[in-house]
């Protein structure tokens, strides 16, 4: 029982693990502990890594529907589907490793559900809101929100196209340097924690507002520092 206790909420390198994934921030540890635990156990049945991707792309319909009422009770029940839909999206990394299943393919397939995902949780947040306070403004911070989820998105991938040899070391150095970096990080579980706990506390305005600004100011910093380091490479 000790050792089964310690397994869950130590990670280590290997066994499904990665290195980054060892020493990641509180926020990914939330899900990457308890989605590695539940792939150890999963690794000897005929349940495929892209199964649960799809699964976990499945669980965030109802989840939008839940913010899409626009009552609190619907967006904690919302928030809680969700977190669900997040456990199984770090099952499906942990358990290719494990049965040597990894590919590009599903590597693909878990990235757009990723973003779809975010895009949807976003739109139906904002329908919720709108319909409980009439305010455009609810739509202006939610384009602004989406935007800035999928542009820091799209100038990573773009420098990882353009600098091959320079973007994990880069970024994940300055993590480690930085810590408030590191826990701030402006990236899906940081997206995904700040959700979920204003779903539950009913701050979901607040959290489109905080995505809308707060995401633009790290989107263009990141961009700024980027370019700055990219001229070394």
């Amino acid at each position: 029982m000790i050792k089964k206790i310690r397994d869950f909420f130590i990670l280590k390198e290997g066994n499904g693990v990665k290195a980054k994934d060892a020493s990641a921030s509180i926020w990914k540890s939330l899900y990457r502990r308890p989605g590695v635990f539940l792939a150890r156990r999963l690794v000897n049945t005929s349940i495929t890594p892209n199964q649960v991707t799809f699964i976990s792309f499945l669980l965030k319909f109802p989840a939008a529907y839940l913010f899409f009422l626009g009552e609190y009770v619907y967006f904690a029940l919302g928030a809680l589907v969700f977190y669900l839909s997040i456990i199984f999206d770090f099952i499906d990394g942990p358990l290719a490793r494990l049965k040597g299943m990894s590919s590009s393919y599903g590597a693909w397939l878990d990235f757009g559900a990723d973003e779809f995902g975010n895009v949807l949780m976003l739109f139906a947040i904002c329908w919720g809101l709108y319909s409980r306070t009439g305010s455009i403004w609810v739509w202006i911070f939610g384009f602004l929100a989406i935007g800035s989820i999928l542009t820091v998105t799209m100038i990573y991938q773009t420098f990882v196209r353009f600098f091959p040899d320079g973007d994990a070391k880069i970024v994940e150095k300055q993590k480690h340097k930085n810590k408030v970096l590191k826990q701030f990080f402006y990236n899906d579980p940081f997206f995904n924690t700040t959700l979920i706990a204003a779903g539950l506390t009913n701050l979901l305005y607040p959290f489109i507002i905080m995505c809308a600004t707060y995401g633009w100011v790290f989107t263009i910093a990141m961009y700024i520092g980027l370019t700055i380091k990219a001229k070394n490479l």
